[in-house]
């Protein structure tokens, strides 16, 4: 039987990200969304349709994260709730300012694009190329 032996895990560094790069990133992501997402993805609430609906897409911070949110509506009889949120797109921001984007694995896990980051133009061009998020 091995020994146990101990081994040094220093803490995660997460960058800190300053109040002025949050606004412009946020802008920026708002910006994207409305002009490219919501036309192409997000379609006018039917009440009628018994099947879950997508009726709104944003962005939030958490922590050095960019995510984005899609808001889901559901008609039929048998659902838990009637509206929720469902997580789909990330960015995290590095210390240099490049960010790397990440789509959410039907696992839960968060799946990489980009190993050493990218500009933030280039992250949204290949989240609007990646069509196996929607």
């Amino acid at each position: 039987m091995p020994k146990k032996v101990w081994v040094y895990a220093p803490k995660k560094v997460r960058p800190k990200v300053s109040p002025k790069t949050k606004e412009v990133i946020k802008n920026k992501c708002d910006e994207f969304i409305e002009s490219k997402l919501k036309p192409t993805y997000v379609k006018k609430f039917n009440p009628n349709v018994k099947e879950q609906q997508r009726v709104d897409i944003y962005c939030k911070w958490y922590q050095h994260y960019v995510h984005f949110v899609e808001v889901f509506k559901d008609t039929r009889d048998d659902v838990i709730s009637p509206e929720y949120e469902d997580r789909f797109f990330r960015l995290q921001y590095l210390s240099n300012g490049d960010l790397i984007p990440a789509y959410l694995r039907h696992t839960g896990q968060w799946q990489d694009l980009n190993w050493e980051g990218a500009s933030l133009e280039a992250c949204l061009s290949e989240m609007e190329d990646f069509s196996n998020l929607y």
